[in-house]
């Protein structure tokens, strides 16, 4: 392999996103998963790419306690629709137009569309680009 040699970024459609009464959970395309209960979930945020980006157009981050667990998928995971109505029905006040701006978004911000009332942020506004991100994909 050389240098140039482009990694192979697998398809937002190959991750799976499903929820039950306690969780959220990913499978990666690589075997691997990671799930949040939502008696833990603190905020979700969604990070939108720049429009010409060849990473996926937007990622969800549901974040888990104190922002140290979570799941992260692209927009176009399998179940992702499913998953965003079960979070407007189950999330009290969650943000549908900070949702409605980042997925209209064309440059690289990360919108809160929803958090748990005492977390500091206020919602639909981007987060600072400065707090680490450990969920991100590369």
């Amino acid at each position: 392999m050389t240098d140039d040699a482009e990694i192979p970024v697998p398809a937002e459609s190959e991750f799976k996103v499903s929820f039950d009464k306690t969780a959220v959970t990913c499978a990666r395309p690589d075997g691997t998963s990671e799930a949040v209960d939502w008696s833990e979930l603190e905020a979700v945020t969604i990070e939108a790419t720049q429009a010409d980006a060849p990473n996926p157009r937007f990622i969800w981050i549901l974040w888990g306690e104190e922002r140290l667990t979570g799941v992260v998928f692209p927009g176009g995971a399998t179940g992702s629709d499913a998953v965003l109505e079960e979070m407007k029905t189950k999330l009290a006040n969650f943000d549908h137009k900070a949702l409605v701006t980042a997925l209209n978004s064309d440059e690289h911000q990360t919108f809160i569309v929803w958090e748990m009332a005492d977390a500091g942020h206020d919602q639909g506004q981007p987060k600072d680009d400065n707090e680490p991100n450990p969920f991100l994909m590369n």
